[in-house]
């Protein structure tokens, strides 16, 4: 699976984020809410929605993970997998993910729910170590340096890639 850019990861939370915006006021949220029929179909409740990996593999969205989030052309129940999806990948990446994170829910889902996911993603942060893109001079090579100079240097170049693999992400 190739991995996502800084760039594409970028340019989906900052789509998500007006989403957000737009929900979350009810005078920017009125326009959608007629334009999309009132906020969703009646074909698809909460109560009939399956576990997110059911939707996921039912609606074929598996393309769309972990690269960016491509919901133009998703319609419906689809918009709702993917995004589940999406942020199910992300989570499930973690290494100490405490709990899982909220539901992003379906089209009737209360905004007192809905409000639990936006709170918790905008808090989120990666608890990664970024090791692997610290990768540059493994342990050996640090162990082998010539001299204490060296090594240090290696180090120092091993951090950098690390915070800068960290930046990259968040």
């Amino acid at each position: 699976v190739p991995r996502q850019s800084s760039w594409e990861q970028r340019r989906a939370w900052l789509d998500i984020q007006r989403a957000y915006d737009v929900l979350v006021n009810p005078k920017r949220r009125e326009p959608y809410d007629r334009r999309r029929g009132g906020g969703g179909g009646e074909e698809f409740t909460e109560a009939g929605a399956a576990s997110s990996s059911e939707r996921g593999a039912a609606a074929g969205v598996e393309g769309y993970l972990p690269g960016p989030l491509e919901v133009a052309d998703l319609q419906g129940e689809e918009f709702f997998w993917a995004v589940e999806g999406y942020f199910a990948a992300l989570d499930a990446a973690e290494p100490q993910a405490e709990a899982a994170a909220p539901s992003f829910g379906v089209a009737e889902t209360a905004w007192e729910d809905v409000q639990d996911f936006y709170d918790h993603w905008l808090a989120w942060g990666s608890q990664r170590d970024f090791a692997e893109a610290a990768a540059r001079h493994s342990a050996g090579e640090l162990a082998s340096a010539p001299n204490r100079q060296a090594r240090r240097l290696m180090e120092a170049e091993n951090e950098r890639l690390q915070r800068q693999a960290r930046k990259d992400y968040g």
